[in-house]
């Protein structure tokens, strides 16, 4: 029976040291396993970590590009106010350009004008002149036709005296 409750015995002890072994392993298991988690949670932490800062930099890089459109948008807005400044300062000029013109050409139409008054004036001089000296030929022409008629006179005096006598 000795035996018999010894080999039950060992057997019990071996039974119990099997359950330990297992328990043992299903403890290592277990712990493995929670490494396990541990690691696929980190993995995912790590992740979300990771692509959280991917979005911080798409992000950043969002706002850097419409910094940068800002910007453009700004440069096309003063390039545009530039050419818009540029546009009416060459209008000014033209307008400037026209208005000389038109002050130009008024300053030849007066000076036209007054030359053509100087021409009339002189034309009309002229005709005066040409006036005056036909009349004083016309008065120096009366007075030698009153001469030779004076003269025919005194010869047609002298003829008919001379014939009386």
């Amino acid at each position: 029976f000795d035996r018999i409750d010894y080999a039950a015995s060992t057997d019990r002890i071996d039974y119990a040291a099997s359950i330990d072994r297992i328990d043992y392993a299903g403890s290592i298991d277990r712990i493995y396993y929670a490494a396990c988690i541990d690691r696929i949670y980190y993995a995912a932490c790590t992740d979300r970590i990771d692509y959280a800062v991917c979005i911080d930099r798409i992000d950043y890089a969002a706002s850097i590009d419409r910094i940068d459109y800002a910007a453009s948008i700004d440069r096309i807005d003063y390039a545009v106010i530039i050419d818009r400044t540029d546009y009416d300062a060459c209008i000014d000029r033209i307008d400037c350009a026209a208005i000389t013109d038109r002050i130009d050409c008024a300053a030849i139409i007066d000076r036209t004008d007054y030359d053509a008054c100087i021409d009339r004036i002189d034309y009309a001089v002229c005709i005066d002149c040409i006036d005056y000296a036909a009349s004083t030929d016309r008065i120096d022409c009366a007075a030698s036709i009153d001469r030779i008629d004076y003269a025919a006179n005194i010869d047609r005096t002298v003829l008919t005296i001379l014939e009386v006598l």
